[in-house]
């Protein structure tokens, strides 16, 4: 029998198997993957990778250019700011503490948020309208306002800073999830599940979960860009993290009025926050096509 001649753009796309199976290999996100793996060994390894103390004090060296300008300091690769600290060094320490403040507190807001989106959409009644109108005052302040008015009544500090991303964060995940959960829980095996004698942890945790797990991990993605540009945000602004700590915000705090002498002081850490927001953004929008049968089909 002769083979079925496919064309020449549906032969790259797919791959064959023994037995004349087909599969398709789906475009993987190697851009967005490659930002943040950088990102993440920078994070986990910044006492072996960073060349230099962040926190080092040099005013002799101060406002160094990089090593590819006239002026610049043997070793230190992106400069140096106006305390004469290794900006490279600090920007692979301020990408530790972005991680730990944006998985941290999304971690925390998905959990609560998760859980609480389980409950108000199982149970219904007076439940349902209690948490959703929690909901509902939380979401109409912007997130920013809310972000600052806790960081200024709670203090400055990491875990502050932690805390306040879970609390301005929590609904999105509370939302989403009681939608998703008012429609899984009017499927077949939801009411068998009932009539087994499970009891309700068992159905939420067993039977609703996994089937909203997708549209969790995608939400998670997404929000992960949103919660370190509102860390850097609050420490721009001296309410998030407290220096010494190298910060991707305090870096563009200090390099703001010197953008005309040492541009660089502030470009690295701006370069830095963008392009982890947009691998997780773009990993994000990824997530969600990969995990939805419908968009898979399209």
């Amino acid at each position: 029998m002769r083979p079925i001649s496919l064309p020449r753009g549906e032969r790259r796309a797919t791959g064959q198997l023994r037995g004349g199976l087909q599969v398709t290999w789906r475009r993987l996100p190697l851009v967005s993957g490659t930002i943040l793996l950088f990102v993440l060994v920078a994070g986990i390894f910044a006492p072996l990778l960073a060349p230099h103390d962040p926190g080092a004090i040099n005013i002799a060296q101060g406002e160094r250019p990089p090593a590819w300008m006239e002026g610049a300091l043997p070793g230190h690769i992106l400069g140096t700011d106006q305390m004469g600290r290794d900006i490279l060094s600090r920007l692979i320490w301020g990408a530790r503490v972005s991680l730990i403040v944006g998985f941290s507190g999304i971690a925390i807001a998905g959990i609560v948020g998760s859980l609480l989106g389980l409950v108000s959409g199982y149970y219904g009644g007076w439940v349902d309208h209690v948490i959703m109108r929690v909901v509902d005052i939380q979401m109409s302040v912007p997130a920013i306002l809310l972000a600052l008015l806790l960081a200024a009544v709670l203090g400055g500090g990491l875990y502050i800073i932690i805390v306040v991303i879970a609390v301005v964060y929590w609904a999105f995940y509370a939302r989403i999830v009681r939608g998703e959960t008012l429609s899984v829980k009017a499927r077949d095996f939801v009411a068998l599940a009932k009539v087994a004698g499970c009891g309700t942890p068992r159905i939420l945790l067993r039977h609703i979960l996994p089937n909203v797990g997708n549209t969790i991990v995608v939400v998670v993605t997404l929000q992960l860009g949103s919660a370190i540009i509102l860390e850097a945000a609050l420490s721009f602004l001296g309410l998030g993290v407290q220096p010494p700590t190298a910060a991707w915000g305090l870096m563009l705090a200090d390099g703001r009025t010197l953008l005309g002498v040492a541009w660089w002081i502030a470009t690295w850490p701006g370069l830095a926050i963008m392009l982890t927001v947009l691998g997780a953004n773009m990993l994000g929008e990824w997530l969600r096509v990969a995990l939805d049968p419908k968009q898979r089909q399209v």
